[in-house]
């Protein structure tokens, strides 16, 4: 993995770019998922942070406690 084929003195042409995208997106959903499950897990533990970014019902029992 990572290395060009060499056909006639010529590199075929590396797919770095489209494999770098690929990882961009693969951290970049990581970090999304670890955000989530990290809010959730503080909203479990009672926490009311960013809680009205939820509203209604949810918000409101959240409140009472």
């Amino acid at each position: 993995m990572g290395k060009a084929e060499v056909r006639n003195g010529q590199s075929a042409p590396a797919t770095t770019g489209l494999y770098a995208v690929r990882i961009i997106s693969a951290h970049a959903a990581a970090i999304v998922a670890f955000s989530y499950a990290a809010m959730s897990l503080y909203w479990a533990a009672g926490g009311h942070a960013l809680v009205s970014t939820i509203g209604g019902y949810v918000e409101q029992l959240a409140r009472r406690g």
